[in-house]
């Protein structure tokens, strides 16, 4: 399994520490929504909007 680079934890646990606390460093952060930013355009991109929670919350309302 392949490992994270150094920077990518660092990134995370940037993330982590602003979802906590509320603070964190300005340009990592800046970087993680970047980041972020390009994964969710190459996920479209490959796959379109994927519309899963609406169709699967009609399937369980329609079963009971």
């Amino acid at each position: 399994m392949n490992q994270l680079s150094p920077e990518v934890v660092a990134m995370m646990r940037e993330a982590v520490k602003h979802a906590c606390t509320g603070k964190g460093d300005p340009e990592i952060l800046r970087r993680v929504h970047e980041e972020a930013v390009k994964i969710r355009e190459e996920v479209l991109k490959k796959h379109g909007v994927l519309d899963i929670a609406v169709p699967a919350i009609r399937e369980l309302r329609d079963s009971e």
